[in-house]
């Protein structure tokens, strides 16, 4: 998978690539950090929680900027490895082969 996007407060390009086979992950830049939205207590649909706010900046200094510029967003910041295991509990299954009726 391949996400191409850009830092919201500077335009860097951004992309991020997951090898199929191993799972790795290429970050560029390397100092890509993640925010996303606080996930509510109560149950929800997944795309719901988490597609409303996710974004990429090209390092945390941006990722500082842009919560300071709006403060009324509970989000936290989530390290690449972070972002990862996120991204896997949350759309994980839906990226799995579906298994075959008998």
């Amino acid at each position: 998978a391949t996400i191409a996007t850009q830092d919201p407060i500077d335009a860097t390009p951004i992309t991020m690539v997951v090898e199929p086979e191993s799972g790795a992950c290429i970050w560029l830049p390397p100092t890509t950090v993640v925010l996303v939205n606080e996930r509510p207590p109560e149950p929800i649909i997944k795309a719901e929680c988490a597609c409303p706010f996710i974004n990429a900046f090209a390092s945390s200094d941006t990722a500082a900027r842009w919560r300071a510029e709006h403060p009324e967003v509970p989000d936290r910041l989530l390290t690449q490895e972070q972002a990862l295991l996120e991204a896997r509990r949350t759309f994980g299954a839906l990226l799995e082969e579906p298994s075959a009726a008998g």
